[in-house]
């Protein structure tokens, strides 16, 4: 089983496939220059550990189920343009230890939107419109 999708530092062009939602992954890194939305269906992936989508230029909304595994440890949306609210699966993602969804147009309550993380060492909402 394929467990981890790295694409990291290409030039890759067009949509984010759909059907990546179907994998079994653990570890999912799109640092690939990539542009256009995050399909929804990346929610689908209950074994995510880690899931890296900065340094794109992705716009419109996070997937909103990011831990609906509730194994979330490390999640990176960095320096993209997305917008609307922070996903709605973090508040209750008491896994995470590390946060950054920094440098997007996300919106929201950080006291409404965010939960306890007792494993959480570092969290970075900078220029953002929370």
């Amino acid at each position: 089983d394929l467990t981890t999708l790295s694409l990291g530092l290409n030039e890759l062009s067009g949509k984010i496939p759909v059907s990546f939602g179907t994998l079994k992954l653990t570890h999912l890194f799109l640092l690939i220059k990539g542009t256009g939305s995050v399909p929804e269906e990346l929610g689908n992936l209950s074994s995510l550990v880690n899931l890296q989508l900065a340094l794109n230029n992705f716009t419109g909304q996070l997937p909103q189920q990011v831990c609906q595994g509730g194994k979330l440890v490390y999640f990176t949306a960095a320096f993209n343009n997305f917008n609307g609210p922070i996903p709605v699966s973090l508040k209750n993602c008491r896994t995470l230890y590390r946060v950054r969804p920094e440098h997007n147009q996300l919106s929201g309550y950080i006291d409404q939107d965010f939960g306890v993380y007792p494993n959480l060492t570092y969290i970075d909402l900078s220029y953002n419109r929370l």
